[in-house]
């Protein structure tokens, strides 16, 4: 129950703060990316209060679609720091940062569409592609940001302000909880 709580207030707050983010004019880009995001993470917590107290836990098209959700993240964060950074708009080609998410939906999706099939076909998941691929997008956002202050520091700029020093403990938090979940899966506790 309390878990469910946590994440029903989590998910309020991710759905205020998407909005929030979608309505902010400075960093129209970065901000609409990670306003995307958030409402992807809002998704799967919904999803997670919907089914937390399910006792027969059915599998439903949703809830199979978001167990994928998380190869999205480390994308994400990714394009947010890169748009953040380098100004750079959305391009099409940023699509193939999220490959690995259409691959693994592409190839269950008779699964996802069709739930009951689940004993009969399985899902095709891999918890070692998803650390790897997260956290190899997380640590190539953290070296853009350090690529970043380097540059700044170089042109012996006054960086108060502008060194995003809020933006490498974000890399290193998402480190830390990328860590977590590898130590979780390797270490069941």
């Amino acid at each position: 129950m309390a878990v469910t709580t946590l994440y029903t207030i989590a998910a309020a707050q991710g759905f205020l703060l998407a909005i929030a983010l979608w309505r902010k004019t400075v960093n129209n880009t970065s901000n609409r990316v990670l306003s995307v995001w958030m409402l992807f993470m809002v998704f799967d917590l919904v999803i997670k209060v919907i089914y937390q107290d399910n006792p027969e836990n059915t599998w439903t098209s949703t809830k199979l679609l978001t167990i994928y959700f998380p190869f999205l993240y480390g994308s994400f964060f990714y394009i947010y720091v890169r748009t953040l950074i380098k100004k750079s708009p959305l391009r099409l080609r940023d699509l193939l940062h999220f490959s690995i998410f259409f691959i693994l939906v592409g190839i269950n999706i008779r699964v996802i569409v069709s739930p009951h099939l689940i004993n009969t076909y399985g899902v095709v998941y891999s918890n070692a592609l998803l650390y790897f691929y997260s956290i190899s997008y997380v640590i190539s956002g953290l070296l853009l940001v350090i690529k970043y202050r380097t540059n700044l520091q170089q042109q012996k700029v006054d960086i108060e302000g502008i060194d995003l020093t809020w933006l490498m403990i974000m890399s290193y938090s998402q480190i830390v909880i990328w860590v977590i979940a590898v130590s979780q899966w390797l270490i069941p506790i």
